[in-house]
């Protein structure tokens, strides 16, 4: 409670001082006519995987992505660990990257991230494949 009257003081103190000198408090409300501003993020959709992916061999990524004002691009990345790798990003549908199978694993995971044009994005979901030599 002391703090709580202790900041309105403090704010009533700053508008006397101003008010004293010529200035003044101006409080307003912005409308921001950006229709993705309160609406949703991107939808992003990672295309399903092979069951099984052979190392060293290449694979292509897709996803589709989707957003009432445009996708600005779609990013791919591995989960390595605790850490995700990007791989490259696509900024034309059909959204694609090409990455090499590692060898240092048995699964590998992969996301697409979609960024939309007002900076939203979301991720897709995790899809993996088994990795064999």
């Amino acid at each position: 409670m002391t703090i709580r009257l202790a900041k309105i003081a403090a704010a009533a103190v700053a508008a006397l001082l101003l008010a004293g000198c010529g200035g003044g408090i101006s409080l307003g409300y912005t409308w921001v006519d950006d229709p993705d501003y309160i609406d949703a993020p991107p939808v992003v959709q990672m295309s399903p995987l092979p069951p099984v992916v052979q190392v060293g061999g290449t694979l292509r990524l897709g996803a589709a992505a989707a957003d009432e004002d445009g996708i600005d691009e779609v990013a791919f990345y591995r989960i390595d660990g605790p850490f995700a790798t990007f791989l490259g990003a696509d900024q034309v549908p059909p959204y694609q990257v090409d990455t090499v199978i590692p060898g240092d694993r048995f699964t590998v995971s992969y996301f697409a991230r979609a960024f939309d044009r007002a900076g939203r994005r979301t991720d897709s979901a995790v899809v993996s494949a088994d990795v064999v030599p």
